[in-house]
């Protein structure tokens, strides 16, 4: 007699095969039936980076205490506080409310920039999520911040981290719950912090400048392509800073975040193939191993198309979020714009785009 974990194997939906424990951790079973078994000692619950809502389901009814799950949503700099409103009156089972607004750096004027690593480890600590935790991020309808908090978990060291596919829209349909009542156990101490690792995605990539437009890589521009032709005025930044220029990053390339989602759902990523070709419409070379900086208005909605090159295959180092974005470049004196085109307006996006 040995100490077993059943494991099962799932289907993702990217059809990539990940094993989680699927019986009683630490239940007996006879040498004839251990070897029918895979014997589990320490895996992940999941391998790929976007989790389904059935898949999420089996997890915290099996395994609960390896997961936590985070509502990350939030509805532009105009509603600050409308996603955490919009959680205690629904939010799915066992997750916790994560602000991109508090968790942040309030020593600079610029918004929602990543907080100093002990703050971030203090912060999410207190929301009961520690290095031991599977994290998976989901938002509300209409929202393109899951993969910002992403990124910020994948900055300061933690890889197991995933977004739930299709997001609460999803969750209410297949399974017709919601709750908005706090889960009482996300809200202690975790018992291993997030202890901030080395990381590539913290290199000064996110700061370094083009202003020689000889740095190594690509920048990828996600925002509309009105703005990023300089055609369109750019959201308020908060007070203390000027107004933004208009126009964008010389040799960057414009691909709006929109593209590598579902025109019926924000939270619902495209699969690999779809992926691959919206890339290369774009220009975007995947198969580069030189970085591909993306960038937006101030850092939110640029992480929607690095995690959309992590889903692709692409390490996740190489695609960092430049984190001061347009509210940075556009309000440095010093640094090279290509202003408002003069030549015939672009193709207008197909969808309003108020996020940052």
């Amino acid at each position: 007699m040995r100490k077993l974990a059943a494991a099962c194997l799932l289907e993702t939906a990217y059809g990539v095969r990940f094993t989680e424990r699927c019986g009683l951790i630490g239940a007996y079973t006879s040498s004839d039936t251990a070897a029918a078994c895979t014997i589990v000692e320490a895996h992940p619950v999941f391998t790929s980076p976007v989790v389904g809502v059935h898949e999420l389901k089996y997890a915290l009814d099996h395994v609960p205490e390896r997961v936590r799950v985070v509502d990350s949503t939030w509805h532009g700099a105009a509603h600050p506080l409308r996603g955490k409103k919009e959680f205690k009156s629904m939010h799915v089972p066992s997750s916790t409310y994560f602000s991109i607004e508090d968790i942040a750096n309030k020593t600079t004027p610029l918004p929602r920039m990543l907080p100093k690593a002990d703050v971030f480890s203090k912060q999410v600590s207190d929301l009961g999520i520690g290095n031991e935790h599977h994290v998976v991020i989901y938002g509300g309808p209409n929202t393109a911040s899951s993969a910002r908090v992403w990124w910020m978990f994948r900055v300061f060291g933690h890889e197991r981290v995933h977004i739930l596919q299709g997001g609460l829209q999803v969750q209410v349909r297949e399974y017709h719950t919601w709750t908005s009542t706090h889960h009482a156990s996300s809200a202690r101490h975790a018992a291993a912090p997030i202890a901030p690792l080395p990381n590539k995605n913290a290199l000064p990539l996110q700061s370094r400048t083009w202003r020689s437009g000889s740095a190594p890589g690509t920048i990828v521009d996600v925002r509309p392509p009105e703005r990023f032709h300089g055609l369109q005025a750019e959201p308020p930044l908060p007070d203390g800073l000027p107004e933004p220029a208009r126009g964008h990053i010389p040799t960057s390339i414009n691909l709006p975040w929109q593209s590598v989602v579902s025109a019926e759902n924000s939270q619902h990523f495209l699969a690999a193939p779809q992926l691959s070709e919206v890339f290369r419409k774009a220009g975007v070379d995947v198969a580069s191993d030189q970085p591909i900086v993306t960038t937006c208005s101030s850092g939110i909605t640029a992480a929607m198309v690095s995690f959309a090159l992590h889903l692709y295959g692409r390490d996740p180092a190489l695609n960092p979020v430049f984190d001061g974005s347009w509210a940075e470049w556009a309000t440095s004196s010093d640094f090279p714009i290509v202003p408002a085109a003069s030549q015939a307006r672009p193709p207008q996006s197909s969808r309003t785009d108020n996020a940052q």
